[in-house]
């Protein structure tokens, strides 16, 4: 995390309004990743 951190410690955006969000799982097959949404968690 430390990394990551002083790799984009200068990212700067404006706030935003967030209504909820949704967890996924993905499993990587021949064609490609398939992705699965596994929970979906409303914030109100």
């Amino acid at each position: 995390m430390g990394d990551y951190l002083a790799h984009y410690d200068l990212f700067r955006a404006e706030p935003f309004s967030v209504d909820g969000f949704s967890l996924y799982s993905s499993r990587l097959m021949p064609s490609g990743a398939k992705y699965n949404r596994e929970a979906e968690y409303p914030l109100k």
